[in-house]
């Protein structure tokens, strides 16, 4: 089961959008009244914002997002990376949009990837923006609260006070937090008590191959499963 941003956050979001209500030709009443009851919501667009240039749970959580159809309200999930590499590749694969930043390892590579969202917020209208830990965070967050997109901030970690990086995203705090897990969730809340926080778990895809009942058995013995747990 694929996640979905928590429903009081997408509440909102959703109220933003406008519901369409095409017109039916049929000048029945009946048929009119089933068209005026179908009220389409449109797509949410969300832009997961991350580096791209290792490969690990993050990376797999956003492939898995891509690949797999989201579940209502519907969601439409696009990418902007600064470095291209496995990632980039296993989202274009997935038919994903991705949008390609600059580098940011210098402070003028820095400024040209803020310059490049900038843009892209500007020419492309989307309903949230996930930062993916805190160095898109601390990249990127002058530049999405200018552009007046919600911003989300997604722990994959626990928080670390003292390290100069996540000192540095500290100064711009999202909307919202989406943590890992509910031990995430209260060192955040330790850390940061007056950013509203919500627990979602990774998504897993589904297995490419089914066991057998007999298999099942086995491997539920081998990890000391009881056939009542």
């Amino acid at each position: 089961r694929l996640p979905q941003i928590p429903l009081s956050f997408t509440g909102r979001l959703l109220a933003r959008q406008r519901l369409i209500i095409r017109p039916h030709p049929a000048t029945s009443v009946q048929a009119a009244s089933r068209q005026l009851g179908r009220f389409l919501i449109t797509t949410m667009r969300v832009l997961h914002i991350y580096s791209g240039n290792l490969y690990g749970g993050v990376e797999r959580l956003l492939t898995t997002l891509a690949t797999y159809e989201p579940p209502v309200p519907r969601l439409a999930h696009e990418f902007a990376l600064c470095f291209r590499g496995r990632l980039s590749r296993e989202l274009e694969a997935a038919a994903a949009p991705v949008h390609q930043l600059d580098r940011t390892r210098f402070p003028w590579t820095v400024i040209r990837g803020r310059k490049q969202l900038a843009r892209l917020l500007q020419t492309q209208a989307f309903d949230v923006v996930i930062c993916h830990s805190d160095w898109p965070l601390a990249m990127f967050a002058p530049v999405i609260r200018a552009a007046g997109v919600p911003l989300v901030l997604w722990v994959h970690g626990l928080p670390h006070p003292r390290h100069w990086l996540q000192r540095w995203s500290a100064q711009h705090p999202p909307d919202l937090a989406i943590c890992n897990s509910k031990y995430t969730q209260t060192a955040f809340n330790r850390q940061f008590p007056d950013i509203p926080s919500e627990v979602v778990y990774c998504p897993s895809p589904p297995p490419s191959h089914r066991l057998t009942e007999n298999e099942r058995t086995r491997l539920r013995s081998r990890l000391g499963a009881s056939p009542s747990d």
